[in-house]
Formats: structure tokens, sequence, C-alpha cells
């Protein structure tokens, strides 16, 4: 059930692998396996969070903003499960930042839904390390809280 849906994610991760190594254009990857209305959100309260309304949106904004904070990005898929129109997957992201320092150097997985509108995908909801994007791609620190549990003070 939902095999040609699966096939479709496993080749837009590929698809994602190959942008970063410069293999393959962006509009391939649009046209072949994105629906022209794509949505693609991302979970949580980061400066990268929220969504991404087209594959114009998604390139022009999202992938700009990580091409200026990594320098290397690598994605995988280390579990599928779904039906027809939902897929979910277990991804697995590694890269290194722009000043060289791992991304995910521990391994951590991520989650993400995909919604298909046929043979497309329509919508992609990603679960990512929020403490990842916040501290090492944009440089944030957490304050530590004295003895007494104040943090700030």
């Amino acid at each position: 059930m939902g095999t040609a849906q699966k096939k479709t994610v496993r080749a837009a991760i590929a698809a994602v692998n190959a942008y970063w190594t410069g293999e393959k254009s962006a509009g391939d990857v649009a046209s072949t396996l994105l629906s022209p209305a794509v949505v693609l959100e991302i979970i949580g309260a980061t400066p990268l969070s929220g969504s991404y309304k087209g594959w114009g949106q998604i390139r022009e904004v999202l992938a700009a903003t990580l091409r200026t904070r990594l320098r290397s990005l690598t994605v995988g898929i280390t579990e599928l499960i779904g039906g027809d129109d939902k897929i979910a997957a277990m991804i697995s992201l590694s890269g290194m930042t722009a000043d060289g320092r791992p991304v995910n150097a521990v391994g951590d997985p991520c989650g993400a839904l995909f919604v298909m509108d046929g043979a497309k995908i329509a919508k992609i909801r990603l679960f990512i390390d929020t403490i990842e994007i916040e501290t090492l791609l944009f440089g944030r620190r957490f304050a530590a809280a004295d003895d007494k549990g104040q943090i700030g003070r």
C-alpha cells in the first residue's frame, strides 16, 4: 500500500541531497516530485520555523537561508510507514555549518509527515531538533540558572 508514494518520498530525499551537492537543478525536483502548491512546514519556534508555500518560497527563502548557514547537508531516510495519501518518515540529518562545526553529531533522527496529492508531495511537516537550529545555526546560547534555579537574575 502506498508503494508509489513511498518511492516519490525517497526520490524527494535523494533530490535534496543532489541539490546540496550541486548534481541536480532545483527546478527538476519541483516539477517532477512536488505539487505546484506544496507547503513545507517546519514545526517549532525557531527562525526557520513556519510554513513555506510553493517551491519558489522553499527555494528562495528556506534553502537560501540554509545555504548561508550550512556548508553541507546530507539527508537520509531510516524508516517509512504509511499508505496512499500520508507517509511518515524518520529522517537522518548531518552536515557541516558554514564555520565547520558538525550538524547533528549525535545522529538524532527527526520526523517528517508527507501528505500526497496523487503521485506528488502536497505538504511536508518537518519535526526537527529545534535546539540544533537555535544554537548551531543561529548562535543562540542558553542562560545558566543560578543555585536557586533563577535564570538571568
